[in-house]
This record gives C-alpha cells, structure tokens and sequence, in this order.
C-alpha cells in the first residue's frame, strides 16, 4: 500500500509540471522561430542593400583600372593615382591569360608598403597560387564575359590576412586580360560601408561586421562590445566578414530569453517545492506507517508481557485454591513464584505508566542528596539472588569515594534496573554481569557491563527512541516493551546527565550513566 500511495503522490506532483513545462517550451520555441524570420528578412534586405553599393564601388575601381592600364599601362595617369589615393586599393596587377605566369603588378608607393612582404616577388607569388586553387572559378569569368555580363569574384589572398582579391576580366572583347585588384579589407568597411550601415540602422538596429576567421568584431554602429548579435550573414565582397544584425537596448531576442530564464527558474522553483513537499509528505506517511507498525509490535509484546505472569499466577493459584497441593514446601514454592510474577507484571504496569507520564510531561523528580553507591546497595540485595537463581554470575565494584548526587532516588534505581534487566535478557551463552561505580572527570558515573549479543554502529543511535528494538540478530526472539532504554535516556536527562554507550554485536554491549557530583564545598560539578 505504502509503495502505491508513494507513486500515486509522485504523478499527482510531476505531471501538472511536466505538463506546464512542455507547454512553456513549446510557445517560447514558436516565438524565436518568429523572432528568428522577422530577423533573417530584415538581415537579407540590409544585406542587398550593402552588397549593391559594394558592387557599385567597385565597378568604379574596375572602370578607373581599366582606364589606367589599356591598352597600355600608364603609371602616370590620374586614375591610377585617384585608385591608390582614394580607394583601399595599394596593389593593381594583371594577366595576359588565366596561365600566364608572369603578372605585371603596380604597387601604390608607400613607406609601408615598399617593405619585403609587399614585394613585386611575394605578390606574383601570390596571385600565382590564386590562380591555381581558383582555376575553375576564373574559367567561369570567361563564361560570364561571352554572355555580355563582366562578373567579378572576391577571392581572399593567401598570403595577406588583411588583403582581399578582386578578380575580374578586360570588358574588350580582344582583349583577355585577368585583372586582380588588392584591397584592404578593414579600411573598406571602415571608410566605404560605415556610412551606410550608419544611415541604415538610425536608431531602430545596431549593425557590426566581423572577421570571422580572427572572431572580433571590425565594425559596429553602436560603440558598446557588449552587444550580442546573433543573426549573422556573409558579406559578398569580403567572404571571410560577416554582417549582423540586432535591435537597439534590450532586443527580443534578450526579452525572450530573460523570459526563457524566468520560466524555467519559476518551473524549478516549482519542482522543487513539489519535490520537496512530496518527499516530506512521504517521510511522514512512512513515518506514520512504521510507528503503526512499532505500535503494533508494542501491543503484542506487552500482552505477551502481561500475558505470561498472569497466566502463571492464575495456575499456580487455582493450583492451591483446588488444594491439590499436599506438602507445604511445596505450597511456599507456588506462593513464591506468585509473588515474583506479581512483582514482575508490577514491573511492567509500572514502566508502562511512568512512559504514560513521560509523554504527557507530568513526571515529577524528587530531588534530594543519595550516594550512588547506596542506590547500587540497595539493588544489589534486591538482585543478587534473582541473577544467581537465574545462572547469572553477579558483580559490583564499588568506588571507594561517597558518589553524592542531587537525585530522585527512585528514579536512578529504575534506570539503573532497567539497564539490568536488558543485560538478563540479552545474555546468551555467557550469563554475566558486571557494574561498576567510579569518578571520571570529577563526574560520577555507574557502569553495566553484560556478555550478551551486542548493538551494531548503526543501532546504537536508535535503540533510545521509544518503542524502537533492534531490527538485526536475535533480539526478536526475546520479547520486550521496546521502552526501558527510553526511560533511562529521560531519567538522565532530567538529571542534567548523559549516557555512553560502548557495544559490539556478538561480544555484548556496556552502558555508563553519568551524573554530576555534588561538592561539598563547592556545589554541584557539571557533567
């Protein structure tokens, strides 16, 4: 039943949350999906945009290129000298044919320029490699050229991170020479498409551009590097940078996600609560479940408890009524064994009530000064005989010194007896029983020592909560009210003392009330 009751609470607590969490993770997927299109659209539309007025650029650079150089190069001539002045261009270099090996290269004259990397070799070198890995690409321009179309394609330079290549062809139709015009990729961002992206995001967008290949951002309207732009797309001129696009502040796409975070945070917070209320309702189902059960296992040992003196007093008793008892040695052995099993059914009624008034808070101490070692005497002469009579070898050891408490007498024999009594019925094989009175640390303390089946690790924090017998060995097989040990622990405690416990399963257990000592002169020492 338990097990059911658990499953049955655990679906009643997840499903509505799982229920309201797939819902949630559904819509706000539907909405970025949206958000996603709406900026993918408004991306495309800038993107054309901006490719056009590169593409309007640099069909001047090619015309002024052209210009310059056919039908022969004139290093003189001014639109040679507007390339390299106004535009990001610093190389112009150019074939006779795709396998020409040899390209003329004009270099824009500059002190930076002129250095070893920007030699007339490391460029020939490089367009050569150009035109090797993009062999098929440059074949295609001639294509484009018989169809009236001059097509120009962007190629980045193997060699120059910061270059990019623009390959296109002569317009003459007589002409097939394969042009190459190097740039500076940051500066034409910088000085070309600035302005643009300035005009076109107002204050409605924020527009960067990125290298992706050294992942930094190169441009961006707004000057805050903490603007996270997700909707990316590659530009046309410069393949290796990319133009993205977000709202200005707090974009959707933030609110969308804060929102994200907030619900999962409030369905966390929600499954846990559950989570947490349905463990602590199981604990306390199982907690009810398992004192229904010690309860239970309560009252069939008490009626075994109770049952077993009655039944023998109610014997030996008719016994004599009947007068079927012929001798009086005879007769003084029934009376005894009366008397002992009404002094023990006493035993029992007395523990059952002194728990009753425990619970209900209504003991009440008597305190007054007693020696310990007295109160021992005093169970000893009680004891003795009924431990020898049982086989059970018996000794004390007294301290030397008075071991003057402030205590109700009654009660600390009750403890001490109670720990006795689970020294008798636990003992085995070897029935014996030692007790010890002494001082340590200026506490006094009265120790019982048995030989009998001993309390694991794991028990001995338990075996003081009421009703609570140990679950493991043998134990079952004596029977008990599950009580005495809860007795004691609150006789101690009510003595301002504490209790040691020092046992191994199998090799019996020791148990050490200690008390504080009244001093004389000086009070009562604390334990």
């Amino acid at each position: 039943p338990l097990k059911k009751i658990i499953i049955f609470l655990v679906i009643i607590i997840l499903l509505p949350v799982i229920v309201f969490s797939i819902f949630e993770i559904s819509s706000l997927n539907n909405t970025e999906r949206v958000i996603q299109s709406v900026y993918t659209k408004q991306l495309d539309a800038i993107l054309f945009s901006v490719n056009q007025l590169s593409e309007d650029i640099t069909n001047g650079w090619i015309n002024k290129t052209e210009q310059a150089t056919f039908p022969e190069l004139n290093k003189d001539s001014q639109d040679l000298k507007w390339l390299f002045d106004e535009t990001p261009i610093f190389t112009i270099a150019y074939l006779d044919s795709i396998g020409d090996k040899k390209a003329e290269v004009i270099i824009k004259k500059d002190s930076l320029l002129v250095q070893q990397e920007y030699s007339e070799e490391n460029l020939r070198e490089d367009i050569r490699q150009l035109t090797i890995n993009n062999f098929d690409v440059l074949k295609r321009l001639f294509v484009y050229k018989q169809n009236n179309y001059r097509k120009i394609t962007p190629v980045k330079s193997n060699r120059y991170n910061d270059a990019t290549v623009l390959f296109f062809l002569s317009a003459d139709s007589a002409n097939n020479k394969v042009y190459a015009l190097y740039f500076n990729s940051e500066k034409f961002v910088m000085n070309i498409l600035a302005p643009k992206l300035q005009e076109i995001a107002e204050n409605e967008f924020v527009l960067s551009v990125f290298d992706k290949k050294q992942n930094k951002r190169i441009y961006s309207t707004e000057r805050s590097d903490t603007v996270i732009t997700r909707q990316q797309k590659n530009l046309w001129l410069i393949p290796e940078y990319s133009l993205g696009i977000t709202l200005k502040g707090s974009s959707i796409e933030d609110v969308i996600q804060s929102r994200i975070t907030f619900t999962f945070i409030i369905i966390a917070v929600l499954v846990v609560v559950l989570i947490a209320a349905g463990i602590l309702l199981i604990r306390n189902i199982n907690n009810e479940v398992k004192l229904a059960q010690i309860k239970a296992d309560f009252l069939s040992n008490v009626s075994h408890e109770l049952r077993t003196p009655l039944a023998l007093i109610s014997m030996f008793a008719e016994t004599l009524e009947m007068d079927r008892v012929k001798t009086d040695e005879k007769k003084k052995e029934y009376y005894k064994i009366i008397s002992q099993e009404t002094a023990r059914l006493s035993k029992i009624v007395n523990k059952i009530l002194n728990f009753s008034k425990m619970e209900a808070g209504k003991i009440k101490y008597n305190f007054e000064q007693c020696n310990l070692n007295e109160i021992l005497l005093d169970i000893s002469n009680v004891y003795s005989f009924h431990l020898k009579n049982n086989g059970f070898t018996f000794s004390i050891e007294y301290a030397e010194e008075k071991l003057l408490l402030n205590a109700d007498k009654e009660s600390i024999s009750e403890a001490i007896i109670n720990l006795i009594d689970n020294a008798v019925k636990y003992s085995k094989e070897k029935k014996e029983v030692k007790i010890k009175t002494g001082v340590e640390k200026e506490v006094g303390f009265v120790q019982v020592q048995d030989f009998g089946i001993g309390i694991s690790k794991e028990e001995q924090t338990k075996i003081f909560e009421k009703f609570y017998r140990v679950s493991t060995g043998n134990v079952h097989n004596t029977k008990g009210t599950g009580l005495g040990l809860a007795l004691v622990k609150h006789i101690v405690a009510a003595h301002n003392g504490r209790i040691e416990i020092n046992s191994q399963s199998g090799k019996g257990s020791t148990f050490k009330l200690l008390f504080p000592l009244i001093n004389e002169n000086i009070g009562v020492n604390n334990v």
